[in-house]
């Protein structure tokens, strides 16, 4: 099941001694451990524009605006009952929007699953809930449609010039998301970026660490820091990667 799961847990625990961190479960989202990481590259009360996609029912927004209160926060929910969620927050400063985002403009097949999230683009693996130690929020309930844009075209429709910080966390479907704002990613309009990397076949079609930073460094991203591993009997699940543009 786990195709060189050994080789990566030694590659990932490299990386993390290099930045002089150690390898602990992931019980929150995001970290205080990530927070940390966000508060050292901007002020309390600097004005910055947050991107979180993948808003689920805004627990990343609501932490966002109580370290950041002076940020735009723009959340991005596709799915409508998580999306209500967030709406009954009401969080000061946070702009709720009921799309995705994707490498493609206009409606999409969106998997819905027991857990909601763990719904995405992509479809569950087979090996999914057994990666989760027999998680049953990894169970397919049904597919619906949801409305998806791209980054740069959304970024062109509200006149929005730059993204302090993007937040990606939508379930293996990252990379299309990426490919959504390559034009912003090109012209580093965007400075910070957070995304999830899957470990172990948990979605069809997700793509690897190595994928992604390969891809960062395409477009002159750095990797700045690692955040938000998941541990599950003694294996990698996920965690996330955190790049920043070269000046």
């Amino acid at each position: 099941m786990y195709i060189h799961n050994n080789y990566l847990v030694i590659l990932l625990k490299k990386l993390l001694r290099s930045f002089d961190l150690k390898l602990t479960k992931l019980n929150d989202y995001p970290s205080p451990a990530s927070m940390d990481i966000l508060k050292k590259c901007f002020s309390k009360n600097e004005k910055i524009v947050i991107f979180d996609v993948g808003a689920h029912e805004g627990q990343s927004a609501q932490k966002y605006h109580f370290e950041f209160p002076n940020a735009s926060i723009y959340s991005f929910e596709p799915f409508k009952v998580t999306y209500t969620e967030i709406l009954k927050k009401n969080i000061k400063n946070v702009t709720p929007f009921n799309i995705g985002f994707s490498d493609e403009v206009g409606s999409q097949k969106f998997f819905v699953n027991l857990g909601s999230q763990t719904n995405s683009l992509l479809e569950l693996g087979t090996d999914a809930q057994e990666i989760w130690g027999g998680f049953r929020g990894l169970t397919a309930e049904e597919e619906v449609l949801c409305e998806f844009n791209t980054i740069d075209n959304f970024m062109n429709e509200q006149g929005i010039s730059h993204i302090d910080f993007l937040k990606l966390d939508v379930q293996g479907a990252e990379y299309k998301v990426l490919r959504g704002a390559a034009v912003a990613l090109t012209n580093k309009k965007i400075t910070l970026i957070q995304l999830e990397a899957l470990i172990g076949e948990q979605y069809v079609n997700q793509k690897t660490i190595a994928y992604y930073l390969s891809e960062m460094e395409h477009y002159g991203y750095k990797l700045k820091n690692i955040s938000d591993i998941a541990v599950v009997n003694d294996n990698i699940t996920q965690v996330d990667l955190i790049f920043e543009a070269i000046k």
